[in-house]
């Protein structure tokens, strides 16, 4: 199996091996990048992503989010559950 980053790698065996006490959030982005492309957020803490410039859309877990960004950040306050993020340019 390989990963893109450490990050992706990390969230991944945390997961596998029941050591998780939080989340996974993972980015698919459709025209440009982001930082980082997954993460794992401790229950209860925020996951912050930057983008390469400011999307035109942003989804999270099917909702419409791009309201929230504040410029090319997009920031989930107080995880709480896995996030599937898609960007759009």
């Amino acid at each position: 199996m390989e990963f893109a980053t450490e990050a992706q790698a990390d969230a991944w065996l945390r997961a596998q091996f029941g050591t998780a006490t939080g989340y996974v959030v993972s980015v698919t982005c459709h025209g440009g990048s982001v930082e980082p492309a997954a993460m794992f957020v401790e229950s209860g803490e925020d996951a912050v992503l930057t983008f390469s410039s400011a999307p035109s859309a942003v989804f999270d877990n099917g909702q419409d989010v791009t309201a929230s960004l504040s410029g090319a950040v997009y920031t989930i306050s107080g995880v709480s559950a896995a996030h599937q993020v898609i960007a759009i340019w």
